[in-house]
């Protein structure tokens, strides 16, 4: 493996500079206990700086032992930041511009920077897609001075949507090889922990520091559904609970196909069947149709045998028509019909209709109407985009195009892109897409051996690109906190990765 990891370029643990004078920024954390001792005599914000200083200074110090370490601290982070955020009203008030959402931006760049030192100017360049993700990035950062927005400032909060989590792409190219397993397997832990909070709010409601949350937020219009109230779990929405452990259910399928031992397979299969029962729950059709895609592509990615994949395809499609003909959600009306008490039956419920009948729900065309007055009222008139500021809560926290009616909900990042961007920005993210799909199915092809835990690997990389396609057009993936750094991280794995002559270095053992 070690001569694999040569052939890579790989050198060892992302590092800038030796162990001691890392180990000695620890000595730091005497003080900040100190400060934060203080600040929670003195209550209020200085507490509030405090917490998220101390925080900060411990992504840093992850970063700087190692790229790997800076980046599981945040992907353990962000799935708890909703909970954090919330958690916080116990002992502060509340306040519209929370500071605990500029913590992971700010820990990015200072990992970018870091990063940026270490390989220097060739980073922008350094595999197959890093140029078209660096004229991404040089066109969202000109958007934030677009002056169709109400301002930079407004512009600068769009960028922590859509700027800052692209630098995850950079990560993903400097990782090491074996990194996307490690991840993977993190996503479905996590997952599955996050949920069972999500169960306990479903069955005895939200504690009184979340309702006091919930009581306050101006921005978050589908809480509702019917008469109850969707859970989050420990998540910023419930959007972003079903995205995560929808990836984190075909990252367990994947594991599964991986694992040499039988008992181990049949862990992470059970894993991914919990996690499809925790989706359900959420009540996020969206991310039910993303799971079945996913599991779909590694169901017929098995055969490299186009007959075979057309026995399997033919084979999926029984159960898919069974389902259609025979299921029979309940109607809108007996839904409104439950009380606040059957939040289960109509998590499930709503699930249902969704899924059987997409086409049955008002909410799927109030979203193409949308599209269409973009298309035809907005588009045509702003061809260089509207600004970063329009992609996010920033108009309508800080501008003033809501009050004029201009601010529609588009939940599709693709649109989002063309309406910030103009129809460069679509274009370019389209074209990365489709090229990290063609990289990733040709090394698939010509690189791995069947059977093998390095052929699980990119059939779970190609399930993970059709997820992002779809949940990109039909929702906002790689603008949610958690998924977009998984989103550009895997973009970044694969553009470095999918090399021909290259095999990845994947310890089966360790599946």
């Amino acid at each position: 493996m070690q001569r694999e990891m040569e052939i890579m370029g790989y050198k060892g643990p992302a590092r800038t500079g030796a162990a001691a004078p890392a180990v000695r920024k620890i000595l730091p954390s005497f003080l900040l206990a100190g400060i934060g001792s203080a600040a929670a005599a003195l209550g209020g914000e200085p507490l509030r700086a405090a917490i998220l200083g101390g925080m900060l200074w411990g992504f840093s110090l992850a970063f700087l032992l190692s790229l790997e370490a800076g980046m599981l601290c945040l992907m353990v982070f962000e799935p708890l930041r909703g909970i954090l955020r919330r958690a916080q009203y116990l002992f502060v008030g509340y306040t519209p511009t929370d500071p605990i959402h500029v913590l992971s931006p700010l820990a990015i760049c200072i990992a970018f920077l870091i990063l940026w030192r270490r390989e220097g100017g060739g980073i922008w360049r350094q595999s197959p897609l890093a140029g078209l993700v660096s004229a991404m990035a040089a066109l969202f950062f000109l958007e934030i001075f677009n002056p169709l927005q109400s301002g930079v400032f407004v512009g600068l909060t769009g960028a922590l949507f859509l700027l800052i989590p692209l630098a995850w792409f950079y990560f993903g190219q400097a990782a090491n090889p074996d990194f996307m397993w490690r991840a993977a397997r993190w996503v479905v832990i996590l997952g599955i922990l996050t949920s069972l909070y999500g169960v306990y709010q479903l069955t005895f409601g939200f504690p009184s520091f979340e309702q006091f949350w919930l009581d306050n937020t101006e921005f978050y219009e589908s809480i509702a559904v019917y008469n109850v109230k969707r859970a989050l779990a420990t998540y910023s929405s419930a959007e972003e609970w079903g995205r995560y452990i929808q990836f984190g259910g075909v990252f367990a399928f994947g594991l599964g196909l991986a694992a040499k031992e039988r008992s181990k397979a049949c862990g992470w299969y059970l894993a991914g069947g919990v996690l499809f029962v925790m989706l359900v729950l959420t009540g996020q059709r969206s991310s039910l149709f993303g799971l079945f895609l996913g599991w779909g592509v590694l169901w017929l990615t098995g055969p490299r045998n186009l007959r075979l994949a057309v026995f399997r395809i033919l084979l999926a499609a029984i159960p898919v028509v069974l389902a259609l003909t025979l299921l029979k959600p309940a109607s809108q009306e007996d839904l409104f019909e439950n009380d606040s008490s059957d939040t289960f039956s109509t998590m499930v419920s709503h699930s249902a209709r969704g899924t059987v009948n997409p086409t049955g729900e008002g909410s799927l065309f109030e979203r193409f109407d949308t599209w269409v007055y973009l298309a035809t009222d907005v588009l045509p008139y702003r061809p260089f985009g509207t600004g970063l500021g329009q992609s996010a809560l920033g108009e309508r926290r800080f501008g003033t195009a809501e009050k004029s009616g201009e601010v529609r909900p588009i939940d599709s990042y693709l649109i989002t892109l063309a309406v910030s961007c103009g129809p460069l920005g679509a274009i370019l993210f389209i074209w990365i897409m489709a090229r990290a799909t063609r990289l990733a199915k040709r090394h698939w092809l010509e690189e791995t051996l069947p059977q093998t835990a390095d052929d699980a690997l990119w059939r779970t990389i190609l399930a993970m690109l059709a997820m992002f396609a779809l949940n990109n057009f039909f929702g906002s993936s790689f603008m949610i906190y958690s998924i977009a750094p998984l989103g550009w991280l895997t973009l970044g794995w694969v553009s470095r990765n999918a090399v021909n002559g290259q095999r990845t270095a994947v310890c089966v053992h360790q599946v």
